[in-house]
């Protein structure tokens, strides 16, 4: 993987620089969903004079700061709950098993080979778990043969499981990064590996057998994957591959694109999210791409700041039905985008941010964000569009 360059200032001038420059406000919003045509925001001036805000909560009861009306009348991003992994073990991972239920991988001994698989419910209570061998530091889901598996990562394999936690092939598969994508249209899954620095890709159909390899590529480094097509992210930009591997496009970046996500789709056209640094520069940039058939321009970008993003995903928190953006970044902050790249929602932790995950998990339609540190101050917080309680006298 492409080293990490960046420079991280303190994080009171994070929080000055993006609670400065990055936040809008609306004018209008009237609706539980909120409709776009009529957000209006602040010009950047205006924008550029809100104060910084001060730490006066706690992340786990704080608010995400964001434009009024974002989240429905009277209703703000805020704190559900918050799960501390037990005996000081370390968060390794996490991951939707079903739209109520979450799995996360925990290391007792951070050092050692191994790691628990454990089960929470839709409060963030532990509700089983079991023990596992080997060194991972990653966890994803998704459909592979038509079954629910999970995906074990670990620096350079992985590993197939399924849903009680047991292996699904024999063998481990060498690999730095994977995605599950429905490349068949059928629902059934794929899985795609990337191997990192001999820059090939190779997809594999859930019984093990080898779909498809593509080669000569440059050092991979993130796979993302939507309806019957792969977006490889690598040294040498961003590559498009369809069902059977072939390119559809691909196009160069001066960002270095490392990681990305597909949000809705606009008719004809997916648009593509990623998210890459000039390490000249020192600055991560998040560039939204709508991709019709082999042309390509950019819908729209934006400035993240001096720091790298280490986790992305794409959910829908508002329940309009189409996907936001959320960012985990390396010095602790979340940032939220909508796909025109306007900054909905920030919050800073105390923490790198490793691990996004979203579901349903309260049944209301919208999606709750599921933010994972790594580390000491390892812990999940679960957020959710929510109306604040009174404020005391």
């Amino acid at each position: 993987m492409r080293k990490n360059r960046f420079i991280v200032p303190m994080v009171l001038s994070i929080s000055c620089a993006l609670g400065c420059s990055g936040i809008h406000e609306t004018v209008s919003a009237a609706k539980r969903v909120p409709e776009r045509a009529h957000l209006k925001f602040a010009s950047p001036e205006l924008a550029a004079e809100l104060k910084p805000r001060s730490p006066i909560l706690s992340p786990a009861q704080e608010f995400f700061r964001s434009p009024e009306g974002i989240w429905g009348e009277g209703r703000r991003l805020g704190p559900l709950w918050t799960y501390d992994p037990p005996g000081g073990a370390t968060l390794d991972g996490s991951a939707m098993l079903s739209p109520t239920q979450m799995a996360i991988f925990e290391s007792p001994n951070p050092r050692g080979m191994e790691r628990v698989l454990r089960y929470l419910d839709a409060d963030g209570h532990a509700v089983s778990s079991r023990s596992l061998s080997g060194f991972f530091t990653t966890l994803d889901a998704g459909l592979l043969g038509g079954r629910q598996v999970f995906l074990a990562k670990g620096s350079d394999l992985i590993r197939v499981i399924d849903a009680d936690g047991n292996p699904v092939w024999k063998e481990d598969v060498p690999a730095s990064q994977a995605v599950l994508a429905d490349l068949t249209g059928d629902r059934q899954g794929a899985l795609v590996i990337g191997s990192g620095l001999r820059g090939t890709v190779s997809a594999f159909a859930g019984d093990g057998r080898r779909l498809w390899i593509r080669e000569g590529l440059g050092e991979v480094y993130g796979l993302a994957g939507a309806l019957k097509v792969v977006a490889v992210f690598c040294s040498a930009g961003v590559v498009i591959l369809d069902a059977q591997g072939r390119t559809v496009m691909s196009f160069a970046d001066e960002t270095v694109p490392e990681r990305g996500v597909f949000l809705s789709p606009q008719g004809s056209a997916i648009l593509l999210a990623h998210v890459g640094s000039n390490s000249g520069m020192s600055r991560s940039r998040l560039r939204i791409s709508r991709i019709e058939g082999s042309a390509r321009s950019v819908a729209a970008e934006a400035d993240i700041g001096p720091t790298r993003v280490v986790s992305m995903i794409a959910p829908d928190l508002n329940g309009d039905g189409r996907k936001e953006l959320a960012l985990g970044t390396e010095n602790g902050w979340v940032l939220l985008y909508d796909e025109h790249a306007q900054l909905w929602g920030e919050k800073h932790h105390l923490g790198p941010v490793p691990f996004l995950a979203a579901s349903d998990i309260n049944g209301d339609g919208w999606d709750e964000l599921l933010v994972g540190m790594r580390g000491n101050s390892s812990r999940i917080y679960a957020y959710g569009a929510i109306t604040p309680p009174a404020s005391k006298p």
